[in-house]
């Protein structure tokens, strides 16, 4: 047994252009139906955010400091939805044959009928269906990224004109400005806050630079030399740890090193990177750099 829903109260209602008048095709530019008062779907249509046609034209309006007039053309007590259906794709035929460019995807009724099959478009939703179930086991993402780094790897002109690609969007003010923006709002949740706070995330981030200025097992690890004390550290960590205390500072020796100019200091000394030589025999060789 089929319900019939039976509703107290429908309409058929249009929405106009304040800025055409009447006569013109584009005064009215949208048909639908409603069982509500006329306020709340009017406000339904102000507040979309889809981005249907209707839906930017409305938000068009509103830069404007206008608003669409909405009109019943037809009314009507204890109504069925097939009947409100049928009244609806009436008055859209009818509206389209009085010239009026209406911006209906849809015949009208149940939302389907006379909408257009877009065959790229389903193809393209089928493709990033694909790539998203793909991407979802870690063993895919994990493949996925080691080709891509020996895809680079291999091929240094190809990452050149990334590493350019990527320097010109940069350039864009706008750009910035959104990424900006991206970045606080993200910010502002306090899961992500705390996962971009954890150690771990740091560690993962940043294992290279650790390794390479802070020490550990990477045997590339930058050692650097006190030059007023003639001290040889095997990693900057160490000398963080005996200018300032603390390993956190030693990205300010790293930044006293790569100072332009004389004066390179750090807590009150001056240092330079090791040498090879310094590097395989754990000692200052060369001293002409002592301060006097």
């Amino acid at each position: 047994m089929q319900i019939v829903r039976t509703h107290k109260f429908g309409a058929i209602y249009i929405l106009e252009d304040p800025r055409h008048d009447q006569f013109s095709a584009k005064r009215v530019r949208y048909v639908g139906q409603t069982t509500r008062d006329n306020s709340a779907r009017l406000r339904e249509h102000i507040n979309s955010k889809s981005a249907s046609k209707c839906s930017n034209w409305c938000r068009g309006l509103l830069k404007k400091g206008l608003k669409p007039l909405q009109t019943y053309i037809q009314t009507f007590v204890n109504v069925t939805s097939a009947e409100l259906d049928e009244c609806e794709i009436f008055w859209i035929a009818q509206m389209r044959s009085f010239g009026f460019e209406l911006l209906n995807a849809t015949d009208g009724g149940a939302g389907i009928a006379g909408l257009p099959i877009d065959v790229e478009l389903l193809r393209r939703k089928k493709v990033s269906d694909g790539r998203k179930s793909y991407l979802a086991h870690e063993v895919n993402r994990s493949e996925l990224l080691n080709n891509i780094k020996r895809h680079y790897a291999n091929n240094p002109d190809a990452l050149e004109s990334r590493n350019l690609k990527l320097r010109k969007l940069w350039e864009n003010p706008m750009l910035r400005e959104r990424s900006r923006n991206l970045a606080n709002k993200q910010w502002q949740n306090d899961d992500h806050r705390a996962k971009m706070s954890g150690d771990n995330h740091h560690m993962r981030r940043n294992k290279f630079l650790l390794e390479r200025y802070i020490g550990g097992n990477n045997a590339n690890a930058r050692a650097v030399v006190c030059i007023d004390l003639a001290l040889y550290f095997a990693c900057v960590s160490d000398a963080a740890v005996f200018a300032f205390g603390k390993k956190s500072s030693a990205s300010s020796i790293c930044a006293a090193i790569n100072k332009t100019g004389r004066s390179k200091r750090a807590a009150g000394y001056s240092w330079r990177y090791a040498t090879d030589a310094e590097k395989i025999t754990g000692k200052v060789i060369d001293t002409t750099e002592l301060s006097l």
